[in-house]
């Protein structure tokens, strides 16, 4: 067996939340917004998921995370470095 039933849930839940926050950072849900501020979802992802990773773990994953958020939100980097710092 090339993977163990555990890895895979665990990478398939991982991957179907971070999905869901890119989405939900993307929408804006009514309610949710006050003096046209809204959570940073995938920033709220990423602190939770890096609590329990090692450094390097972390640094990857708030590079990724980075670059996707740029990739969908601006033409210029603006979240790579925030996003890992606060995953380190």
């Amino acid at each position: 067996m090339l993977f163990k039933p555990n890895f895979v849930l665990n990478l398939a839940v991982t991957v179907l939340t971070l999905m869901v926050c890119f989405w939900l950072s993307l929408v804006r849900i009514p309610g949710l917004e006050l003096f046209g501020v809204t959570p940073n979802w995938v920033l709220i992802w990423l602190v939770t998921w890096s609590i329990r990773r090692t450094l390097l773990q972390a640094v990857i994953g708030g590079l990724s995370c980075g670059l996707i958020l740029d990739g969908l939100t601006r033409t210029q980097p603006s979240h790579i470095l925030p996003l890992i710092v606060v995953a380190v």
